[in-house]
This record gives structure tokens, sequence and C-alpha cells, in this order.
């Protein structure tokens, strides 16, 4: 995996926009879990996907979802 970083930069700036302008960043979470669902109900297989399905929950405060979705994703890659 070449890349960094696996969150979108679309969920990076929900995160950093969380205090600033909440609105924003739920707008833009839910953008962002919705583009993730659709390529995981497309069959994609790049575990980048599930982790950056993790990083919302996470956001948003949903520990056992984010932990399934960091399972989900270590095991695209075992």
């Amino acid at each position: 995996m070449d890349d960094m970083l696996s969150e979108t930069f679309r969920t990076l700036y929900a995160y950093l926009m969380r205090q600033r302008d909440p609105e924003t960043a739920a707008k833009l979470l839910d953008e962002g879990l919705a583009a993730a669902q659709k390529e995981v109900a497309d069959g994609s297989e790049n575990p980048a996907v599930p982790v950056e399905i993790a990083a919302i929950h996470a956001l948003r405060g949903n520990r056992e979802h984010a932990l399934d979705w960091l399972e989900f994703g270590y095991a695209a890659i075992r």
C-alpha cells in the first residue's frame, strides 16, 4: 500500500472542521460514508475503504462500528 494515510482528504477535513463548523463536518462525514459504502457495495477490495468507514465511525463516537470496520479492513489484507 503506497498511501501514507488511508483516510480521504474529505474525512481529514471533516475532522479539522468539527469544532469550527460542526454542520459542515457532519455533511462531509455523511458524504464520505456514502461514498465508501458504495465502494464496498460495488465490490471494492481496497483495505483503505473499510479504514475510511472506521475513521468516520470513530469521529462520530461509535467505537463498536469503528472496531468492526478496522477488523474487516485488516482481514482484507491478510
